[in-house]
């Protein structure tokens, strides 16, 4: 996968096959890993406690960093290869059918 990852004080955030995984600092252990039944080259972004991440199965994903429980999702029209961006609420993503989507 290309995703770059998220890092904060004790917790590292990347897309990796076709999860999401969040990887201790400390230890190097897995925390959590959640499945996207789609290959991840989407960077995730942080954003409080939820962690948005796009797949080449045409959904975007938020998922809570704490558990990596899926919080919900939405699926588009194209495969997501871009990162999701998160102003004012707002998440935005682009995807392979053309389109911006602006989820609040």
């Amino acid at each position: 996968a290309s995703s770059s990852p998220v890092v904060t004080d004790d917790t590292l955030y990347i897309g990796s096959d076709n999860k999401l995984l969040a990887v201790d600092l400390q230890s190097h252990q897995r925390r959590w890993e959640f499945e996207t039944d789609g290959a991840v080259n989407s960077s995730p972004a942080l954003v409080d406690t939820t962690i948005y991440v796009g797949s080449e199965n045409g959904r975007l994903y938020a998922v809570d960093v704490t558990t990596g429980e899926k919080l919900w999702d939405i699926i588009t029209g194209g495969k997501i290869t871009s990162s999701p961006a998160v102003a004012d609420g707002t998440v935005y993503i682009s995807s392979h059918d053309g389109n911006l989507y602006a989820i609040k």
